[in-house]
């Protein structure tokens, strides 16, 4: 009789002894998680009912303001072939597609894309799949990609959808069915909790919380020294 009661009382012992350790370790994933939250959140504050400036951005602060300075919903879109200038080519300020975002944004620091890419194209004639043009050669996903991916950082072999591997100022290319997508990650958070990005998908160039909306193909950062020391007396040549 008396083992069978030491028996159940070792049972009963381990019992609840296994019942502690379970809520011990909950509350310390609980607390985790929190902390984590905590830690994403502290350097957000409020804009508007629905969206939030991340303050702290790490990222390249500079283009995610220029990507900002340009939205513009009254944007024609529109990727035909024009003979442009070069360097400092563009389409019509009323027109253009997604590359136009990048370019654009880029050349409110004083870099130009397109010679840029347009060169490194000619040097690197086995890199890419197109063949230079310095009409069109910069406003191609493909090539822009190719290039961030030889010339910038490259922040994610794999492709993250973790909201904590981006930051303001990163590019980011996508596939949605069959087409290319190339859009700028901005420091204003959207009602997804996510960074939004200044793209342009057919509706202007304006800024959306969509940056897990479709397939990411691309992940960057590119932070160049100007090419463009004195723009002012640029002469634009054909």
């Amino acid at each position: 009789m008396e083992k069978i009661i030491k028996k159940e009382l070792i049972g009963f012992c381990r019992y609840w002894l296994l019942s502690l350790l379970v809520i011990v370790m909950f509350c310390c994933v609980s607390c985790d998680a929190n902390d984590q939250v905590a830690i994403f959140r502290q350097d957000i504050v409020p804009v508007t009912d629905n969206k939030y400036v991340d303050s702290s951005c790490d990222g390249n602060k500079k283009l995610s303001d220029a990507a900002k300075s340009i939205i513009d919903g009254s944007i024609n879109y529109d990727g035909r072939y024009m003979n442009i200038d070069y360097p400092m080519g563009d389409v019509p300020a009323n027109m253009g597609v997604c590359t136009d975002v990048v370019i654009r944004a880029y050349r409110k620091l004083g870099i130009d894309l397109q010679p840029l890419i347009f060169t490194d194209m000619i040097s690197n004639p086995e890199y890419y799949k197109d063949k230079p043009d310095r009409n069109i050669s910069h406003r191609r996903v493909p090539n822009m990609r190719k290039f961030f991916l030889k010339n910038g950082f490259s922040k994610s072999i794999y492709p993250s959808t973790e909201l904590k591997d981006f930051s303001p100022g990163d590019i980011v290319t996508w596939k949605i069915g069959i087409n290319n997508h190339i859009g700028i990650v901005v420091d204003e958070i959207g009602p997804s909790g996510n960074y939004m990005v200044v793209h342009n998908i057919g509706s202007g160039q304006n800024m959306d919380d969509c940056l897990f909306d479709w397939t990411i193909t691309g992940h960057f950062t590119y932070d160049a020294v100007s090419n463009l020391l004195d723009k002012d007396k640029i002469v634009p040549k054909r």
